[in-house]
């Protein structure tokens, strides 16, 4: 899972929670100690000196996300703040999430753990790798992949809209095989995995044999309909 390091929040969010595993599974009593659970990086490094430390093991840089110096006082103190935690929280010690982002489910099915700002980071960071990667593989896309996919589409009908001077009211009335519609269809079709029936949703198409049918007749004379192509190569300039 990608972690949000830049923000103060997060990184020390996810620490604290996986420390806290043993206490919410009823593993260690909070009165012998959180760090008596041996199979921990609490137990194993935090709570150690570095001489003693896994090396693969980053446990400064985390006691320095809870603003704790890697000293024997600095170490206790995160100790201290951990059994804090187990002590006020119960049962759900570690769960508190900052934001609206549930915890739970994030860390059960979720992708990314952090901020909009560093999701919509990461999705344009991903952009080319997750196209190729979706291409080459037979297996069934991840929920980054989907994530990524719906909002390139959503960018390519925003913008085809706009090139093709269509509304929404325009999706209402126009027919399911209306050219403007069907333009901006193939754009989505062609540059997303996104499924042809959320197209034909959006685009208001009727259904997916429609956006099948006619983006298919479309893309056998695009190449000769120059007027047709200029639009095709404007919208995609433009949901860039």
């Amino acid at each position: 899972m990608l972690v949000d390091a830049d923000d103060a929040l997060y990184l020390p969010t996810l620490i604290d929670y996986v420390h806290l595993n043993p206490v919410r599974a009823g593993l260690v009593r909070v009165e012998e100690g959180v760090e008596t659970f041996a199979l921990s990086s609490l137990s194993a490094c935090y709570v150690l000196p570095p001489s003693k430390r896994k090396p693969w093991v980053q446990a400064e840089r985390g006691l320095r996300t809870r603003g704790f110096q890697d000293q024997a006082a600095g170490r206790r103190r995160y100790l201290e703040h951990l059994e804090r935690r187990a002590k006020l929280e119960g049962k759900e010690a570690g769960r508190g999430m900052p934001g609206e982002q549930s915890l739970q489910s994030t860390l059960q099915r979720g992708w990314f753990f952090g901020s909009q700002v560093f999701k919509e980071k990461l999705l344009q960071l991903a952009e080319q790798a997750l196209k190729a990667s979706t291409k080459r593989s037979n297996q069934r896309p991840g929920d980054e992949v989907k994530e990524h996919s719906e909002q390139r589409a959503k960018a390519l009908i925003e913008a085809g809209m706009a090139v093709c001077k269509l509304t929404p009211a325009l999706l209402e009335a126009l027919p399911f095989g209306n050219e403007r519609k069907v333009l901006v269809a193939l754009a989505v079709k062609r540059e997303t995995t996104v499924p042809l029936t959320w197209i034909a949703e959006q685009l208001r198409m009727s259904t997916r044999s429609t956006v099948s049918r006619e983006t298919t007749t479309l893309m056998k004379t695009l190449s000769k309909d120059r007027k047709k192509t200029k639009l095709y190569a404007a919208i995609l300039s433009k949901a860039v």
